[in-house]
């Protein structure tokens, strides 16, 4: 089985969103071999949108996560992640969230989340 990458241009602008609209998509085969795909971010919709906006956030959990689990779980120096990145994950949820509500919700005309839900709190951050 293959497994697949990806990557994407620098943005030229300090905005989640980056102004180019190309994304380079790679692919290993079982082979080992390379190949890559461009893609317009003007075609991705749903989650594949909100997953490619969120990308950052992800990859500065993802890194944190990744070191705190050296550095901090299997030297046993702490057991809590959440307490070295636990900023990082709330900004990587927060940009899902709102782009949940944004691309799909929004999008598809739903009635506003259930009070109680992630998505409602969502609501309630941009009211005040």
């Amino acid at each position: 089985m293959g497994s697949s990458q990806s990557s994407q241009p620098a943005p030229s602008s300090q905005s989640d969103i980056p102004d180019t609209t190309t994304t380079i998509s790679y692919h290993v085969d079982s082979q080992g071999k390379k190949s890559s795909s461009r893609v317009d971010k003007e075609q991705l919709s749903g989650m594949a949108l909100v997953n490619y906006q969120c990308r950052k956030k992800k990859k500065k959990y993802d890194k944190c996560v990744s070191e705190w689990y050296t550095k901090e779980f299997m030297t046993g120096k702490s057991m809590h992640q959440s307490e070295v990145c636990g900023d990082l994950f709330e900004a990587y949820r927060e940009c899902v969230l709102k782009g949940i509500k944004k691309e799909i919700w929004d999008k598809q005309g739903l009635p506003p989340p259930k009070e109680g839900s992630p998505l409602a709190e969502i609501d309630d951050e941009e009211d005040s």
